[in-house]
């Protein structure tokens, strides 16, 4: 299920954790949360650089037809504005 307005203060609180988190130099292992998902470093990505390669659980995508999958759509929701460099940019408006 996607999302629900009433969560959207959550996600933003979770947003500003993650960020706390976000290190200068890439971390093998560095560990954020976004939504359900969990999204591990393997020590290879430019920081707050909204492009990643990754490899996902089929439980997150089954497939490269999936975009729509409600999980999916709740990782971007908070992933995309993490990697903003406005830090006070946060979910659906929230700060």
């Amino acid at each position: 299920m996607l999302r629900s307005p009433d969560k959207l203060p959550g996600a933003a609180e979770n947003i500003l954790a993650q960020r706390q988190k976000w290190r200068a130099e890439s971390a093998p292992e560095e560990i954020n949360y976004f939504g359900d998902c969990v999204l591990i470093s393997n020590g290879n990505y430019r920081p707050h650089d909204p492009i990643l390669v990754i490899s996902v659980d089929k439980q997150i995508m089954k497939d490269h037809n999936d975009i729509g999958n409600t999980v999916l759509l709740n990782f971007l929701q908070e992933y995309i504005p993490f990697c903003e460099n406005d830090t006070s940019v946060a979910v659906g408006g929230v700060k």
